[in-house]
């Protein structure tokens, strides 16, 4: 807008619609605030990386350290299970010291059940805190 045009006057409607709502700034004050409080980082407009805009969101922070405590549990895995079935091998959610892996191939899943006692043993060498693991197979 040029400094030699002047506003148009609003409405009669949208001026009692405005005189009728109190500010946010107003309602602020009625809640015991003197001034605005202070706000996270506006994202709008700006380029975040995936990793931490995920990290800034609790819910979604939490499935990220769970899924890098998943990975770092199926690395030490190498050396003691077999390369074939760790390469299909996939991490559930951890439960109360309770892991659950899942697995494509009912086979392959009776193998790692058997194996069961001897990986607790080997992650809790690790300093992982794993009491038992559950098996499942799962549709492909």
């Amino acid at each position: 807008m040029e400094p030699t045009q002047t506003k148009k006057p609003l409405s009669s409607e949208k001026s009692e619609v405005l005189q009728s709502k109190p500010s946010a700034l107003a309602q602020l004050r009625a809640l015991g605030y003197s001034k605005v409080p202070r706000s996270g980082p506006l994202l709008r407009g700006k380029s975040v990386e995936v990793l931490k805009a995920a990290q800034s969101a609790p819910g979604l922070a939490q499935l990220i350290a769970q899924a890098t405590k998943s990975k770092g549990q199926i690395e030490d895995l190498k050396g003691l299970v077999p390369p074939l079935i760790l390469n299909q091998l996939k991490s559930g959610p951890m439960e109360e010291g309770n892991w659950i892996l899942m697995l494509k191939s009912p086979a392959s899943a009776a193998k790692l059940r058997q194996m069961g006692p001897a990986i607790c043993a080997h992650l809790r060498s690790k300093g992982w805190n794993i009491q038992s693991i559950t098996v499942r197979v799962i549709a492909s």
